[in-house]
């Protein structure tokens, strides 16, 4: 969709709230590894993040997102 359309998503609230760290991690690495070429992708949850997130699971994430994420 090259620079016409972003995509939001991919993140399952799920893992958010039953992931490790890690996983939450490992998960955003391999999506990026995925989607993150040639742009136009923003990592969200798929619809919200649950009052129960782990908070060690939130952070995993925006840490994986700047490691990884970064073009």
């Amino acid at each position: 969709l090259g620079d016409h359309v972003c995509i939001v998503g991919g993140l399952p609230t799920s893992l958010l709230l039953t992931g490790t760290p890690a996983e939450v991690e490992e998960y955003v690495k391999k999506l990026l590894e995925d989607v993150k070429e040639p742009g136009g992708f923003i990592l969200s949850s798929g619809v919200d993040i649950p009052p129960d997130s782990k908070p060690g699971d939130l952070r995993a994430a925006i840490d994986a997102v700047k490691k990884y994420g970064r073009y």
